[in-house]
């Protein structure tokens, strides 16, 4: 439509799982009943907002870890758009081996070890 306002939100990459890019969201609500009452019960994603500038997000736009998800990907699995996405499929996507992308893991948590 002209002049419409496109919807523009950064990719969260706050997880080792999930990235979450919600520009490509259709708010459809899937992810939210999946893990609502459809399956999951633990109410970590939700609606914040209105009209236009409605979003899934976390309860207080928490980080995905600080909230109460399991990373059990039913969110993932029931999303139409791949506005949530697993890590791994994002970086196939973007053309890296598998090889590469364990290295990239390795690297990730040993790192995170000398930091603690």
């Amino acid at each position: 439509f002209p002049g419409a306002k496109k919807r523009e939100h950064k990719i969260l990459d706050d997880n080792p799982f999930y990235v979450r890019d919600y520009s490509q969201c259709i708010l459809c609500w899937r992810c939210v009943q999946a893990c609502a009452d459809d399956m999951q019960y633990t109410y970590a994603l939700g609606i914040g907002g209105r009209g236009h500038d409605s979003r899934i997000t976390t309860f207080f736009d928490f980080p995905l870890p600080d909230t109460t998800c399991v990373f059990c990907g039913n969110c993932v699995a029931v999303c139409p758009t791949k506005a949530l996405q697993g890590k791994t499929e994002q970086l196939l996507e973007k053309g890296l081996q598998h090889h590469e992308i364990r290295a990239r893991r390795r690297e990730e948590r040993q790192e995170k070890r000398r930091s603690t």
